[in-house]
């Protein structure tokens, strides 16, 4: 497609206004003030959401049998042991199936941990050919003694559990590699205890994962080497590693100045659905809904570094087009975040394709 215009009411700041959004070649041409008439597509015009933390592979466990967090995920624990005895093929269709409903959901882009080497991260490649799906920002996960080269050819980023998980010092070789072929390199930490939290800090990565147990401290020495985190908090409370309404400490991360995004974290315990993300989030720990809304949708942009994030010219267009009839959204900003369901996305727009179009009779026209 040469062009796409949408119009209604785009989010700017924090309200909805008139206006219409110009996209040509994939990317986004200009934003005006004020509807045009003559649209591919018109309603609610925001920017597509980010999914910043998932494991799509974990779709296959299923529903887990209830666990502790170590026995669940820890090495050598429930999914790994799953993840180790399925076929190749039915991963590549489940984590297939996984990035179509995130983009049936709204998410063009999930940051997926991967584990499996190099051969787990052609798989992701490979589920993502298929039309229809997010895309993946892949974050591969070696396997001791795997050569490193071949697998941060394919990557995106490395993308680590724990560093109570692994010997420190294979962690700063993958740390020192990853940044010598300019690739991102993510961890967990703070998740069911905070002893990991200051020897993930020691690696300088790119992107923390959790946070869950951080303390005050300990979120501004994070804030003072601008390193984002990702806080996930269905799954926080899924593995009884967070009691609401204290934890995550999501405010408290905003106010020590942290980039804070949002993620659905495994696949086996909650879809990836980050609506049902942002309403968790509003109801246990962060009421306002604009904050939230940039959670889901710049601040995970910067943290996979894919772009400043918003509707600015010249960036690559990721659109998503809401029913500005729907019941749920008669106030937009606190129905956007609160309440909308997949069926009341119109279009998702990634670059110059619709990864999602409800009615493609090109409802604006007719």
């Amino acid at each position: 497609m040469e062009e796409v215009v949408v119009s209604g009411r785009v989010l700017r700041g924090s309200r909805f206004q008139p206006g219409h959004v110009v996209v040509r070649r994939g990317r986004i041409h200009r934003v005006h003030r004020g509807e045009r008439v003559d649209a591919d597509l018109r309603g609610l015009i925001l920017p597509a959401l980010v999914n910043a933390h998932t494991h799509l592979g974990d779709s296959v466990a299923g529903r887990p049998p209830r666990m502790s967090l170590r026995a669940l995920v820890g090495p050598g624990g429930y999914k790994h042991r799953i993840l180790e005895r399925t076929p190749r093929p039915r991963l590549v269709e489940a984590m297939r199936h996984a990035l179509r409903e995130a983009a049936l959901t709204g998410s063009a882009l999930c940051g997926d941990f991967r584990e499996g080497g190099l051969d787990g991260a052609r798989a992701l490649r490979k589920a993502a050919r298929a039309g229809g799906t997010a895309e993946p920002v892949v974050f591969g996960r070696p396997h001791p003694g795997e050569p490193l080269a071949p697998l941060l050819r394919v990557v995106d980023g490395l993308g680590m559990s724990s560093t109570s998980d692994h010997p420190g010092e294979w962690l700063a070789d993958l740390r020192r590699e990853a940044r010598r072929a300019g690739r991102l390199f993510a961890i967990h930490a703070g998740e069911a205890h905070r002893r990991d939290i200051e020897p993930a800090l020691a690696l300088e990565p790119d992107l923390l994962i959790h946070l869950t147990q951080a303390t005050p401290g300990d979120l501004r020495r994070a804030a003072d080497r601008d390193i984002p985190v990702v806080v996930c908090p269905r799954s926080n409370i899924a593995t009884r590693v967070a009691r609401p309404p204290r934890r995550p400490p999501v405010a408290a991360m905003l106010r020590a100045g942290l980039r804070v995004a949002l993620g659905t974290d495994n696949a086996m315990l909650h879809p990836p659905n980050l609506w049902a993300e942002m309403e968790t989030a509003a109801r246990l720990y962060l009421p306002q809904p604009a904050t939230l809304l940039r959670m889901a949708t710049e601040n995970g942009l910067q943290a996979l570094r894919r772009g400043p994030g918003g509707l600015q010219r010249g960036a690559p267009a990721r659109l998503l087009v809401l029913d500005p009839d729907s019941p749920r959204l008669r106030d937009p900003l606190a129905g956007v975040v609160r309440r909308t369901r997949p069926d009341d996305i119109l279009g998702l727009l990634q670059g110059d394709r619709w990864l999602h179009l409800r009615n493609r009779r090109n409802p604006a026209k007719s």
